[in-house]
This record gives C-alpha cells, sequence and structure tokens, in this order.
C-alpha cells in the first residue's frame, strides 16, 4: 500500500475548512499552483518535505489554480508558485518563486515569530506582565527591530514596569526621532505620573486666585493623572489664553501631550487643537 502523501489537496467545497477553519489551530500554507508549472513542481517536493517535518506547527493546503479560478483571484494570484501563511483565518504573510529548501525554513522561522507577535499583542490589555514576557522572549531569539521594541515598551508601561519602559525609550530616543506610538507612550509615562497632589486642594486654590497660572498648570497635570483629560484641557487651555509668561509655553506643551495620548480620532483633539491655535494666534 503507497504511503499517504503529506498535505491536503483543497477543492471548492473544501476550501474554507482546509484554509481558513485549520489556521485556527497551526498556521497554513497555501500552495498555489499549476500542472503545467515547471518551477511549481520543482518546489512541491521541497515544500512538503519542510513542511512536514515541522507538522505539529503547519499545515500544508494545495490550490490548483485550474481548479480554483474564484479562490486564486481572492487571494490576488498573478503568478505561481507563490505561497500564503494564514493563521487564525488571516494572512500574515507570503512568498513568491521558486525557495530552496533553507529559504523556506526560513521563512517558517518568521511566520513563527510573527504568530508569537499576535498572540503576545492580544495579551496585552488583559495580562500585560504576559504579553511582555512574549516580547522578551521574542526579542531574546536575536534581530530585535525597533517595532518590538515599541512593543516590549508598550507592554511594560501596561504592567507598571517604568524601569523597562524609560530604559528602551531612552534607546529609541538616541536614534534622533520617535515613531507615533513611542511618542504616545512617552506622553503617558509623563503625564500620568507627573504629580502626586491633592485635586481638591489645587481645585481650592484656583478658585481664591484665578490668576494663579502656576497652580492652574499643576491642578491640569493632576486631572491628567485621573484621566480627566477634558478638565486637564480647560485648564491648560485657560493658560494658554491669559498667560504670556513661562506657563504659557509649558501649558501648550501639555495640551499637545494629551492630544498624543488622546485614542486617534476622539472629539476632544478636533476641538482642542482649534481652540489652541486661535489662542495661540
Amino acid at each position: 500500500m503507497a504511503a499517504k502523501t503529506f498535505g491536503t489537496e483543497t477543492t471548492v467545497e473544501t476550501f474554507d475548512r482546509d484554509v481558513f477553519e485549520a489556521s485556527e489551530h497551526k498556521i497554513v500554507i497555501l500552495d498555489f499552483y499549476a500542472d503545467w508549472c515547471q518551477p511549481c513542481r520543482m518546489l512541491a517536493p521541497v515544500l512538503k518535505d519542510v513542511v512536514e517535518a515541522r507538522q505539529e506547527q503547519f499545515a500544508l493546503v494545495k490550490a490548483n489554480t485550474e481548479q480554483l479560478q474564484d479562490q486564486a483571484s481572492a487571494f490576488s494570484v498573478q503568478s505561481i508558485p507563490v505561497l500564503f501563511a494564514i493563521s487564525n483565518k488571516s494572512v500574515i504573510d507570503r512568498v513568491e518563486g521558486l525557495l530552496t529548501q533553507a529559504q523556506l525554513n526560513q521563512w517558517l522561522d518568521s511566520l513563527l515569530i510573527q504568530q508569537r507577535f499576535v498572540q503576545a499583542y492580544a495579551l496585552e490589555d488583559t495580562d500585560p506582565q504576559a504579553a511582555l514576557k512574549a516580547y522578551q522572549e521574542i526579542a531574546g531569539l536575536g534581530n530585535v527591530a525597533d517595532e518590538l521594541k515599541i512593543a516590549i515598551m508598550r507592554a511594560a508601561y501596561k504592567a507598571g514596569d517604568l524601569e523597562t519602559t524609560t530604559r528602551i525609550m531612552t534607546e529609541l530616543e538616541r536614534r534622533g526621532f520617535l515613531e507615533p506610538e513611542a511618542e504616545k507612550i512617552k506622553a503617558q509615562l509623563k503625564l500620568v505620573h507627573s504629580t502626586s497632589a491633592d485635586i481638591d486642594e489645587l481645585k481650592k486654590k484656583v478658585e481664591q486666585i484665578p490668576a494663579d497660572f502656576g497652580t492652574r498648570l499643576e491642578l491640569a497635570k493632576a486631572l491628567v493623572a485621573t484621566r480627566d483629560y477634558e478638565g486637564a484641557l480647560q485648564h491648560a487651555l485657560h493658560i494658554v489664553q491669559l498667560d504670556r509668561q513661562q506657563t504659557r509655553k509649558a501649558a501648550q506643551e501639555l495640551m499637545v501631550d494629551i492630544f498624543r495620548i488622546l485614542p486617534e480620532g476622539d472629539e476632544l483633539i478636533g476641538n482642542y487643537r482649534r481652540k489652541l491655535a486661535m489662542a495661540m494666534y
């Protein structure tokens, strides 16, 4: 009896099950090919051996473009051979052409790292400490890209590890610039932990002496620490509108920092950017 060939030859009827449903358990390597394609025939045995050797992590699915034209079109297949990697029902990468065994193994290694990165990201809000550990394990594999450094910094901040957050921030700043995500974390680090003042006491002082812009600025910072961003913006804008001394610049910078930490598209950003522009000019 002939040995069973490794991999699944998918059909129109079984495509969703073979590719997308299966990708919830393993990374699916989807191989679009055609019988008349010589590079496809050359790639097939090498691909089979590489994926079969790692079948605990990967599944191989072959799709004949002559029989699955709609599926090939949906994946924007323009030339073959082409391989797609699908994890949790989403395409995470693709490669084209005739690859060597070494190139295929290197690609599979990178896919595992991508999968671990996505899994770590999903943990950030529910278990930031676990996310941080996962990111650090990925970093231990070498070649730590700036994107991974930012992810480590973000998870460290959420986990309350300010030492790690600050250390990585310093490393990134040495390049002379920060990505928007890093700027956001920097602003959070700066503002949320900027003061431990008594808000009620500061409010009383501001009510007693409205022109005490220094105290009003401290109140704005304290409100940021409690995530009352609108209240903080109101007080900072008041300073910008009425003060012409050093406190005005500090209030302007505070508003910009708040814009950075607010979710993209938040109404407060648009409203107070316009008000700040009018106050400045």
